[in-house]
């Protein structure tokens, strides 16, 4: 053997000593790693590690998850306000942190309600085994809860014949507000997913560019000054005078979209000096900051109002927070380019740095649930910042409806019906003198008052006269002079809906009117049970609105000349 020869085979068995040697360190790791893993899963025993990777949101959106079912409801929503907030479902103390606590500190648990995380998450859990029971009950009785009062609830809910219902419900223990929108659960509402005008964004204002889908916007737009009235005439008039009332909004899927829209309004409404409604001028005491939580929401404004929506988020007017389901549908549409500002974003998308608005949840409804003993309470309803993943394929492939339909323990399934006509508001064909179920006649509002030691009052008005169709004699929008469809002009309504018409004459003198003309409704019966809140129809009041009459300039620019303004 050559010394060259033997010289390497030396050096070759020095390197099979060495990876031995190193075997041999890698091996005692391992032992140690599982030492360490023994160790850790006896701690284990003692501490479910689901609450240590738990990171539901917080609290307060749980509230709101009861709140946006309630909306839904067919019949009213104050039997089971009562029950679930005034008849200690919910303790009450809750309540009373609403009313003394900073909304600050809104989504912090410890600071806010006294709850760490983990006590919060099964509180939930605990609240949601009885509401669920409860609503999933459709033989309940529509009574109130024996010895609770309504003394201290009061809500107005507004329905129109192109929407269901939005519910402002003032509550003198939290001395807030709720603005509360209804979700898709209509043919009607779920068609505007479906237009070209929610493929393009409408801008707002002219001069600006910041836009939304045209036909979600036009459904709030419709009923704008009726919401801020029916919010100062609960301040003023329920809640108590010259107090600090904390305002929120929120909405389970259109609702949420709905909900993001009007925290956007209200900032401009209440913030700009040359609004009707701004906050110093304004004799209710609501406060100008305002507090947003959705849902299963769909994206609602393009890049350059998310970035405004993003600043008021900053400089602490709005506190927002969404919550979706992995596997959710409804969360990624429309679909759209996440890199123009034209397209649609949540506004966690438009910036990473805004992570910690967004809570992504496994849903833990996987199939049809027809009672509440099949909700499965012990997946926890883990949530992260974050997507489990990027990749637009197999975020395809997860889609479940199931996942849009069980939001923060709370189950909206069984009102997901977008083929039920049955519940909407019908259209009035003055000519006919007729209600119509479908498209012919005017658009018609409905007004509901309740709660407040009160009978339950309620009207209908033509949402033409409001919006000064009427005054202008262009009622029959869809006609010509020769009285024939212009289905030019028809098919432009379609694509470009105009968000200028808005319920620019319901001035507080008018919406005043309407609430003294209000009748008590028929179907109310003493011992405080209402059986069918619910009308479809009914006599109308005639406003009094005419060419003299005073109105309400367009509302869409006072968000962005704020904006111009704080920038």
């Amino acid at each position: 053997m050559s010394k060259k020869t033997h010289k390497y085979n030396k050096t070759k068995r020095k390197g099979n000593n060495k990876t031995k040697r190193k075997g041999n360190t890698i091996k005692k790791i391992h032992d140690y790693a599982n030492k360490g893993i023994k160790f850790l899963s006896k701690i284990n025993n003692l501490i479910d590690t689901k609450e240590m990777e738990s990171d539901d949101p917080p609290f307060i959106c749980f509230i709101s998850s009861i709140l946006s079912r309630l909306a839904y409801n067919r019949n009213g929503i104050l039997d089971d306000y009562l029950t679930i907030f005034h008849d200690n479902i919910i303790n009450n103390d809750f309540l009373i942190d609403i009313k003394n606590n900073n909304i600050n500190d809104i989504f912090n648990n410890n600071d806010f309600f006294k709850l760490s995380n983990i006590i919060s998450s099964k509180l939930c859990i605990e609240y949601a085994r009885k509401i669920n029971k409860r609503l999933l009950d459709d033989t309940r009785p529509k009574t109130f809860p024996i010895g609770v009062s309504s003394k201290n609830v009061m809500y107005i809910s507004i329905t129109t014949s192109n929407y269901s219902s939005v519910y402002i419900i003032a509550d003198k223990i939290m001395n807030a507000i709720w603005v509360v929108f209804k979700g898709t659960d209509s043919p009607k509402n779920m068609s505007i997913y479906s237009k070209p005008s929610s493929l393009i964004s409408i801008n707002l204002c002219e001069g600006e560019r910041d836009g939304t889908i045209g036909g979600i916007f036009k459904i709030l737009s419709e009923i704008i000054n009726t919401i801020m009235n029916s919010i100062g005439y609960l301040s003023n008039h329920f809640l108590t005078p010259k107090s600090s009332t904390k305002i929120f909004t929120c909405g389970h899927s259109l609702g949420g979209a709905l909900a993001t829209i009007f925290a956007y309004l209200w900032i401009g409404l209440k913030n700009n000096k040359k609004s009707p409604y701004y906050h110093k001028h304004s004799k209710n005491s609501v406060v100008n900051k305002i507090c947003c939580i959705t849902f299963g929401s769909p994206r609602v404004l393009n890049g350059f109002a998310i970035k405004k929506f993003n600043k008021f988020i900053e400089k602490e007017y709005i506190f927002y927070r969404r919550i979706a389901n992995e596997g959710d549908p409804f969360v990624n549409i429309p679909i759209s380019s996440t890199v123009f500002d034209s397209g649609y974003f949540h506004p966690d998308e438009y910036n990473i740095n805004n992570k910690h608005l967004v809570f992504f949840c496994n849903p833990i409804l996987e199939k049809k649930i027809l009672s509440e003993k099949q909700i499965q309470y012990n997946n926890l309803h883990l949530c992260n910042h974050y997507k489990k993943t990027t990749d637009i394929k197999i975020q395809f492939n997860s889609m479940n409806i199931y996942a849009h339909s069980l939001y923060y323990y709370i189950l909206y399934y069984n009102l997901l019906n977008v083929t039920n006509y049955t519940g909407e508001i019908m259209r009035y064909d003055y000519k006919m003198k007729k209600y119509s179920d479908f498209y012919g006649g005017d658009t018609m509002g409905r007004i509901i008052i309740a709660g407040g030691e009160s009978n339950t009052r309620i009207g209908f008005y033509d949402l033409y006269e409001v919006e000064g169709r009427k005054i202008n004699n262009d009622n029959d929008i869809d006609k010509d002079k020769n009285n024939k469809k212009d289905y030019y002009k028809m098919a432009i309504d379609y694509t470009i809906p105009n968000i200028n018409i808005q319920d620019n004459y319901m001035t507080k003198k008018v919406f005043d009117y309407l609430l003294k003309n209000l009748t008590v409704y028929k179907d109310d019966v003493k011992n405080n049970t209402n059986t069918n809140i619910n009308p479809l129809k009914g006599e109308v009041i005639f406003l009094p609105i005419n060419k003299q009459s005073v109105f309400i300039e367009s509302i869409n620019c006072y968000t962005s000349q704020f904006f111009n303004y704080i920038d």
